[in-house]
């Protein structure tokens, strides 16, 4: 795990890595507070979704590789890589946050409602869970989201809340067509209003 540009001073921790498996009940985790090498204990080999969790604002996964693959958005496939080649992260500081006001068509605040960020770029519903960034509105229907990459974003609104299935996917996939499309900068924060939307 390393930093994109300069390496602050002041430790993170603790961060931590997970690597579940697809299709088994396999999962590791290692817990660090330092940018830095860092191993698995016994991976068997198999499909697994990265997660990265503890993060101060403002810091983000801005890239991850395995074997020169991009994983950040798609499983890693481990043991599929040459001898050696280990899983690449690197950590930015320059996230971005979104903020979210979701109320209904009378203006009144909606609570428990689930909000969706979807990044710009994601190939496929299949590849959607993994990039996905979702939140429940507090009891004055606000939502804001951790730091994220700077860019663009599809930001939609629903009291339905959305599964990491293929059928669930598919159907927020298709929602995206009556989302707010937000562009997120560098350091920045976007606001958006939202009323719910249905998913189906």
């Amino acid at each position: 795990m390393v930093w994109d540009g300069e390496t602050p001073q002041k430790p993170l921790g603790p961060l931590t890595i997970n690597a579940a498996a697809l299709a088994a009940r396999l999962n590791a985790s290692v817990s660090f507070a330092r940018p830095g090498p860092f191993r698995f204990p016994g991976l068997p080999r198999a499909d697994y979704r990265i997660r990265i969790g503890g993060f101060p604002d403002g810091v983000y996964v801005k890239e991850m590789t395995y074997g020169g693959l991009d994983v950040l958005h798609e499983p890693m496939r481990f043991g599929s890589a040459a001898p050696g080649a280990g899983l690449r992260v690197v950590l930015a500081r320059d996230g971005g946050f979104i903020q979210a006001k979701v109320g209904d068509t009378d203006g009144n605040p909606v609570s428990q409602a689930w909000v969706y960020v979807m990044p710009d770029g994601v190939p496929s519903s299949a590849a959607l869970s993994a990039a996905l960034v979702s939140g429940r509105t507090d009891q004055t229907g606000a939502f804001a989201s951790g730091a994220l990459r700077p860019g663009k974003y599809y930001v939609l609104a629903s009291e339905t809340e959305a599964f990491p299935t293929p059928e669930s996917m598919d159907a927020l996939w298709r929602a995206r067509t009556r989302a707010t499309e937000v562009e997120l900068a560098p350091k920045g924060t976007a606001a958006v209003k939202l009323e719910p939307v249905t998913i189906e």
